[in-house]
């Protein structure tokens, strides 16, 4: 899952008496794809089934954390290199592909209330995730 790109970087923290496990991320990048607005649809993206990989190795990972400790927090950060719509960022959060399983966290973009004031937010930026 992890050839030529980089693994993921976890720090454990106490944060107000409460266990803190971060994860960093920078998942494959969509170097080699074509375009999602390209000529070619459906469009060549081999990136992605390593994204999803690497998701579900993640998502494992997280729950082995909370199967010790519930209550412990897990926030993942980085560069996922997709959309949150995306197969592999539903891996990440509920172990499927298609989003069917149980959430495992929560994206905090959707948690922001729908208003003219909420900052715009590029999907080129870095995103946050938690526990639920």
């Amino acid at each position: 899952m992890w050839n030529a790109s980089r693994k993921p970087l976890v720090g454990q923290f106490e944060f107000n008496g409460q266990d803190v496990f971060v994860v960093a991320n920078h998942f494959d990048a969509k170097l080699g794809d074509q375009s999602q607005d390209g000529r070619f649809q459906f469009p060549a993206q081999s990136s992605a089934v390593q994204r999803a990989g690497q998701a579900l190795v993640e998502h494992n990972f997280i729950n082995q954390i909370l199967g010790i400790d519930k209550k412990t927090d897990v926030v993942v950060v980085g560069d996922l290199n997709d959309y949150q719509f995306s197969p592999a960022l539903s891996v990440l959060k509920t172990g499927t592909s298609d989003g069917s399983g149980k959430p495992t966290l929560t994206d905090l973009i959707t948690t922001l209330p729908a208003t003219s004031s909420t900052p715009t937010i590029s999907t080129a930026c870095p995103r946050s995730w938690t526990t639920s």
